[in-house]
């Protein structure tokens, strides 16, 4: 167990104290004063709010995050694909995503040309793409920050999704945060605890704010009460 996750084991477990704990930790986190060379777990059962809490830390930081879902992915490429669309938003567009898949690869493919109407190929033409560079567009790069959500949800190897993971940490010295329910990844590979001693340095539990849940709950149904009186229903 982390010394981070110690601490807020001290806090008896309050759901609100403990998530804005770990909200302030990743603040820290990606802090691009702090080179920190780790990656950090956000773990939690399903239900528990934990990519809701990291999707409200993200509109409030500095950090220029890249955010993928992991869920059903079979391959990395599919991972680069996806960040790679973030970095150049002309991809984004609905048209440029038939069949659901633009990759760099079928954008590089090579179109024969035919210079003198021979009937043969003179040579060809290749878009000139940039390589996947993950600091595109910013000042310090060290601003940049990796999301990887619904790693229990994967269908690429968790070994082979961390090996990703750690190639851009250690050697590209960027932050990553992975999103899951650790629980659910022991269960699927008998290898995740070797391989997360070497990458994650942190390991934060979200907690699930039942109560605040209860008490929008209640406020909605007073609302909704409040305009059927109005309406004379």
């Amino acid at each position: 167990m982390s010394d981070t996750t110690d601490k807020l084991e001290g806090t008896k477990r309050d759901a609100h104290i403990v998530n804005s704990a770990i909200k302030r930790f990743l603040a820290y986190y990606v802090d691009p004063a702090h080179p920190l060379d780790y990656a950090v777990l956000v773990s939690g059962p399903w239900g528990s709010g934990k990519t809701h809490l990291i999707k409200n830390f993200l509109t409030g930081t500095s950090a220029k995050p890249l955010y993928v879902s992991l869920y059903g992915m079979t391959s990395v490429t599919q991972i680069e694909d996806e960040f790679y669309r973030q970095l150049h938003p002309v991809l984004s567009h609905p048209g440029m995503k038939l069949a659901g898949a633009v990759s760099k690869g079928l954008l590089k493919a090579a179109f024969k040309i035919d210079l003198n109407s021979d009937g043969k190929d003179d040579g060809t033409i290749s878009p000139s793409l940039p390589e996947l560079d993950l600091r595109t567009g910013l000042d310090d790069p060290r601003g940049r920050l990796l999301v990887f959500d619904d790693l229990e949800r994967c269908r690429i190897p968790v070994s082979e999704v961390l090996g990703f993971v750690n190639a851009y940490v250690e050697h590209e010295k960027l932050k990553a945060i992975i999103v899951a329910n650790e629980t659910k990844v022991m269960e699927g590979d008998e290898t995740y605890l070797e391989i997360k001693e070497k990458l994650i340095g942190q390991t934060l539990e979200v907690l699930p704010e039942t109560q605040a849940a209860f008490a929008s709950f209640l406020t909605l149904i007073v609302i909704g009460r409040a305009i059927l009186r109005k309406s004379g229903l």
